[in-house]
């Protein structure tokens, strides 16, 4: 049958078959398809294609949430992370590794330091600090007369003072669980700056419940809670209520500048989750924990 004039059929059969078989057509598809690949090759490794999405992605725009989210990764950069210890680790006996495990953060760049270029206190050393003036003032009543071994003078002794005493004589030992005879061979803190181990968890209960305050700044989220016991310096009992061995703890930090870079922020937790591991190793279980973590990760 006839082709009707000006079909695509017609067109196709009569000038583009005809056409496309001309070695300058030819010639000229083969180099366009070179120039078309070169730019797509240079669009990838030239401007950098990377992988991710900004966090401000994943929400409807022209949402409050949008724009708060906008807002901080343009202007800020900001996020929370922790850095979690976990159960089957000796806490008292190994205070140094806990506390230089939190030392190792300050090699993290995007990390806020204090004004020395230190990292802010966590709850081991927030409790440490807590118990080295309840042993200042239990020295300086003791030098006074207003402690002595086998008790205190109710009048004039301070209620840190008191607390001192009480708390110096614990043993940790749930069948004995205070000698007197210790109170001036125990001291709170060492000149480590180890706490005492045998009592750790003692002194725990007590910084709890009576420097809520230092406990609740810390952030460090201690599961189990520990035991209450509220000091009162009327009460004679000696006896201070032993909290149960900590199987998770946190230490907080705070992240700066690092906007929606998607390189950036893996850089970053490669740098943290180095430091995890190497701590891993040495017998600290332990693992980073926060939005960068929960959304970047996967990249």
């Amino acid at each position: 049958f006839d082709i009707p004039d000006w079909t695509l059929a017609r067109f196709s059969r009569v000038y583009y078959s005809d056409w496309i078989h001309k070695k300058s057509v030819k010639s000229i598809s083969i180099l366009f398809s070179l120039i078309l690949t070169a730019i797509g090759v240079w669009a990838i490794c030239g401007n950098g294609v990377t992988d991710g999405l900004a966090l401000s992605d994943i929400v409807p725009k022209n949402t409050t949430v949008y724009s708060f989210l906008d807002s901080q990764h343009k202007y800020f950069g900001y996020y929370n992370m922790y850095a979690v210890t976990q159960g089957h680790f000796e806490y008292p006996q190994n205070q140094k590794i806990i506390y230089d495990y939190q030392n190792a953060f300050v090699r993290v760049p995007n990390l806020i330091k204090d004004d020395d270029g230190g990292l802010p206190e966590f709850w081991l050393s927030l409790f440490r600090t807590w118990l080295v003036k309840i042993q200042k003032a239990f020295d300086d009543d003791f030098a006074d007369g207003k402690i002595f071994e086998g008790g205190w003078h109710a009048s004039n002794a301070s209620a840190d003072g008191i607390l001192g005493y009480k708390l110096l004589v614990q043993t940790g030992h749930v069948d004995y669980p205070v000698d007197k005879t210790l109170l001036l061979r125990n001291r709170l803190v060492d000149v480590h700056g180890m706490i005492n181990p045998s009592a750790f968890y003692n002194y725990l209960s007590a910084w709890y419940s009576n420097d809520a305050m230092a406990y609740s700044y810390s952030q460090g989220n201690l599961i189990p809670t520990p035991r209450e016991w509220f000091h009162d310096a009327r009460d004679e009992d000696l006896l201070v209520h032993k909290s149960s061995p900590i199987i998770y703890a946190q230490i907080p930090f705070h992240l700066y500048n690092l906007g929606e870079d998607t390189e950036e922020m893996v850089s970053m937790i490669r740098h943290v989750r180095g430091i995890c591991k190497k701590y891993e190793d040495l017998g600290l279980p332990n693992f980073p924990t926060g939005l960068p973590f929960t959304f970047w990760e996967q990249y």
